[in-house]
């Protein structure tokens, strides 16, 4: 191989690490608030490490301009509004109740499925999307 097709090479594998190892950058992001608009019905619920079971079967309606229904199973419909902040690192999620309660979380999006950890108010803003003592893990499937 002679040394300029060496060269390129190895620019293409740099160029190629660089990327993947990249944060995806916000204006790729963006439309998530596109994607998380719409039904989505819990299918599993934890609270830390314990199953949160009363709350599967609750159907939240998020829309676009962050208003929010939740609709739980034999009980009345609640309101509450959305922030979502999908930059660079940690993709975030904060839940504010009409009753004036504030949840701070993360969220990951992956099609028909929707992550949500939330945290009780005051405490600190979950880093991962997995369980954590004290945060509430929802998992949603979007609604048919």
């Amino acid at each position: 191989m002679n040394a300029r097709v060496q060269f390129a090479l190895a620019w293409l594998s740099v160029g190629f690490a660089t990327a993947v190892a990249a944060p995806v950058p916000k204006e790729l992001r963006a439309g998530d608030l596109q994607r998380i608009a719409g039904a989505w019905a819990l299918t599993k619920a934890h609270y830390g490490e314990a199953d949160f079971d009363s709350a599967v079967g609750t159907k939240w309606t998020l829309s676009t301009d962050g208003r929010a229904l939740r609709d739980r199973p034999n009980d009345t419909v609640g309101k509450a509004t959305f922030k979502i902040d999908p930059g660079a690192g940690v993709k975030t999620f904060d839940w504010m109740t009409d009753e004036g309660n504030t949840f701070r979380g993360v969220y990951e999006l992956d099609g028909d499925t929707f992550k949500v950890i939330l945290k009780i108010e005051g405490g600190e803003r979950p880093r991962v999307c997995k369980p954590t003592e004290g945060a509430y893990c929802f998992e949603f499937r979007r609604a048919k």
